[in-house]
């Protein structure tokens, strides 16, 4: 029993199982853009738009031996001409390629020069480094080796000494040596010409570095204390591990 019949885009349907939004979400044939029947269509494997079989060009037959073989590919007409601007294409992103593997071997090559330079600068700042052997370790460890440099000569500043810090001794009872880096080798050279003056230089330091600490130690004792005690105080112990004693003044 027939039903009532529509028209779609010029095709009689009897009533349809879809609505009409559906239908207009409903897939077309590309030419001539009619809602596809089921088991109507065939798609091209270029553009993968989906043609009649009949605005595709194809006999019954030919569509069945098209969908049947497992490696025949279908193209439409206008997908043919598109071909040879795929293969352009191709070429163009092949020829893109070459050029930049060439870059990227300019590029390694360039870093490669790089890696040499730092290498040669690393060298270079290696050979601006002097050690200082058997300098009894002190709390300001620095500010008495850049001392003693600078007292070497006039022409070396605080800019001059680039790095200051202790190397470690493989054996702990002996006193690790400490390595000083200078900004140049002209610096070195300068500090190396007078290194004679080290030994002086050493005791008078070391004097005047002692003094300070211990007036500095004594200082702090005596504000930890009421005011109200009269005490006495007196510097015990050896170079650097000193110790605080205190005594009651005598009465006069």
């Amino acid at each position: 029993m027939s039903g009532k019949l529509f028209h779609i885009d010029g095709e009689q349907y009897e009533k349809p199982l879809l609505t009409r939004a559906e239908l207009s979400m409903a897939v077309k044939c590309l030419k001539c853009l009619k809602v596809m029947k089921e088991k109507d269509e065939i798609k091209c494997f270029q553009c993968e738009a989906v043609y009649h079989i009949k605005c595709g060009g194809l006999s019954n037959a030919s569509f069945d031996a098209v969908t049947n073989a497992k490696n025949v590919k279908w193209f439409y007409n206008c997908s043919l001409k598109v071909l040879p601007n795929v293969k352009m294409l191709a070429n163009f992103v092949k020829d893109n390629n070459v050029r930049i593997e060439a870059k990227i071997e300019e590029i390694n090559d360039l870093n490669a020069v790089a890696r040499d330079e730092l290498k040669q600068i690393k060298n270079q700042k290696k050979g601006n480094n002097i050690v200082m052997f058997n300098l009894p370790e002190k709390e300001d460890n620095v500010n008495r080796v850049k001392n003693r440099i600078k007292k070497l000569s006039s022409d070396v500043n605080n800019h001059d000494i680039e790095k200051i810090f202790k190397l470690e001794h493989m054996a702990k009872s002996k006193i690790s040596p400490i390595l000083i880096g200078m900004k140049d080798d002209a610096i070195k050279g300068t500090v190396m010409k007078n290194s004679f003056k080290l030994k002086s230089l050493s005791d008078d330091l070391d004097l005047a570095w002692s003094t300070s600490r211990i007036k500095k130690l004594v200082d702090e004792e005596k504000a930890n204390q009421p005011s109200s005690l009269k005490l006495l105080f007196r510097v015990k112990g050896t170079i650097g591990k000193w110790r605080i004693v205190k005594l009651k003044k005598p009465e006069k």
